[in-house]
């Protein structure tokens, strides 16, 4: 069974690296074979954001559905009202490049833009203003 003359290999440090390339070789070639795989059976083309579209494409077969003229959508930020015209100008250009007939309005910006024709000259600004 066991030879007792032949005695058993020391571990060395090369040894051990070869295994751990060795090693994570095998781990690298396997992932990159799985992704180049998964990547050639992709479905569809490439669009820009994958959400916007899959959510347009959603709300237009909705009220398609329902037979609904106008779909509203309001986008509100705490943070200041150039995050929701960021948001209502990025969903806008995706609903019109899927073909849909979009009007946007920015509420807030109005609000803004109203408040500063009313203004009168000379008056000081109060902290409400703003």
């Amino acid at each position: 069974m066991n030879n007792p003359s032949r005695t058993p290999r020391p571990l060395t440090g090369k040894m051990v690296l070869f295994y751990l390339v060795a090693f994570f070789a095998t781990v690298i070639g396997v992932n990159m074979m799985m992704m180049k795989l998964a990547i050639d059976t992709l479905p569809g083309t490439e669009v820009d954001s994958a959400y916007r579209a899959s959510l347009a494409e959603a709300m237009e077969a909705g009220y398609a559905l329902q037979h609904r003229p106008l779909l509203r959508i309001c986008v509100g930020c705490t943070g200041g009202w150039h995050r929701s015209v960021a948001m209502v100008e990025a969903l806008g250009s995706a609903l019109a490049a899927l073909g849909i007939k979009t009007a946007l309005v920015h509420r807030e910006l109005a609000r803004e833009i109203s408040r500063e024709l009313a203004r009168e000259p000379g008056k000081a600004d109060s902290p409400r203003d703003k």
